[in-house]
């Protein structure tokens, strides 16, 4: 929340919401899961673990310890009470904080699937869970993957010390910027997302992209198999899989290099912000604007996907299985207006809504939806002057 306060629901079949017990899921916010009066500043989240970034700097993790992803070596579990070293067969459900990162102040956390890395404030990234993203090995290990049950250090090899200012971690490959505007890449290639104009080589340790090295990088992302980055100058480049029009290049073909997202360049649009996230891009303009593009499962993109109207279960309105925009697209927003007096529970809580867009007739179907379902909290993005607690 604004105030720095955790709540964690939904899935639970691992102790990733750190509330001290197993449970398939939870359906109702947990408030302070980590203990009371604790503050936060970001939340990051895999497959089966969770990593919280407290004010004063610490990582705490919870969840699965299949492939050491929580970053602690010596775990003391709920339940048979053993002190643990890695064990892939045991779950902690109780938030614990992550060791041995050399004193350093963490500034940022970002998790995906197995895997969590962390930013420090002395622009270092430590490593923690499978990846075929770094050689840090602790151990003897099965196969081809290096599992570490303690966060290890990551190498940007470089004549120049370098400080990684911004990181982003997906299921094979993560991606870095530093300081000096470089972007690097770690780990799995069969799509390109490395960048590098090859499919069969995969990086043990960090590389730079040096088809960006003209440019000056200064945020990250990464999906499922694709890499993109925002520049100084607002442009926006994607590489790597394609599927899905989820580069955003007008069509569902891969990239090997770095190309630029022609459409927001096109419109004259700048971009400040961008996140990518399985097969779909996110990214906010300068302006305030947020677009959207790749696969839309489950409405996912904030557009084009209607059946999802409040007041009906997924079995009452048939929902598509798929739907893809090959093109960035301004997501509509609902500006929501609630009546005085009212609780927030109550379905009717809402009186009116104003909502905007440039496509008119995407606005006007939008509105005839509301004008039918008197509740559409939660099936559209919001946007308004007045947040509301229910969406802290």
């Amino acid at each position: 929340t604004t105030v720095g306060q955790l709540a964690s629901w939904g899935s639970n079949a691992y102790g990733q919401l750190g509330v001290r017990c197993i449970t398939p899921w939870i359906t109702c916010p947990v408030l302070d899961p980590a203990g009371i009066g604790m503050r936060f500043t970001s939340v990051a989240t895999g497959s089966s673990h969770s990593a919280i970034l407290t004010y004063g700097g610490h990582v705490l993790t919870c969840g699965s310890l299949s492939h050491g992803q929580l970053g602690r070596p010596t775990v003391h579990h709920t339940g048979a009470n053993p002190s643990i070293h890695g064990n892939p067969s045991e779950v902690d459900s109780t938030f614990g904080r992550m060791d041995d990162l050399d004193d350093d102040r963490i500034t940022c956390v970002t998790a995906s699937h197995n895997l969590t890395l962390v930013l420090t404030n002395r622009g270092r990234v430590f490593s923690a869970g499978i990846t075929t993203q770094s050689t840090g090995v602790i151990g003897p290990v099965p196969g081809t993957l290096a599992v570490a049950f303690s966060p290890f250090l990551l190498n940007f090899e470089h004549p120049l010390q370098i400080s990684i200012t911004s990181i982003a971690a997906g299921p094979g490959h993560s991606a870095f910027s530093d300081s000096d505007g470089r972007m690097w890449v770690v780990g799995d290639n069969n799509r390109g997302q490395l960048g590098d104009g090859k499919l069969i080589h995969t990086a043990q340790e960090p590389q730079l992209v040096h088809a960006m090295s003209s440019r000056c990088v200064v945020l990250v992302g990464v999906g499922d198999e694709f890499s993109v980055c925002i520049c100084a100058d607002g442009h926006a480049f994607s590489f790597g899989c394609g599927s899905g029009g989820s580069l955003g290049h007008g069509n569902t073909r891969d990239q090997l290099y770095p190309k630029l997202i022609e459409w927001f360049s096109d419109h004259g649009i700048r971009l400040l912000s961008i996140i990518a996230s399985g097969n779909m891009i996110s990214a906010t303009s300068y302006t305030g604007e947020v677009y959207a593009w790749g696969i839309s499962r489950h409405g996912s993109l904030g557009h084009h996907s209607w059946s999802n109207i409040a007041g009906h279960a997924a079995s009452d309105i048939p929902t598509p299985c798929s739907q893809c925009s090959l093109v960035p697209e301004l997501i509509l927003a609902i500006e929501l207006t609630p009546k005085p007096n009212q609780d927030t529970d109550d379905p009717n809580y809402f009186s009116n809504w104003t909502v905007t867009g440039r496509d008119k007739d995407l606005r006007s179907k939008l509105s005839q939806d509301l004008q039918r379902y008197s509740n559409p909290r939660g099936y559209y993005p919001v946007s308004s002057s007045q947040f509301l607690p229910y969406y802290q």
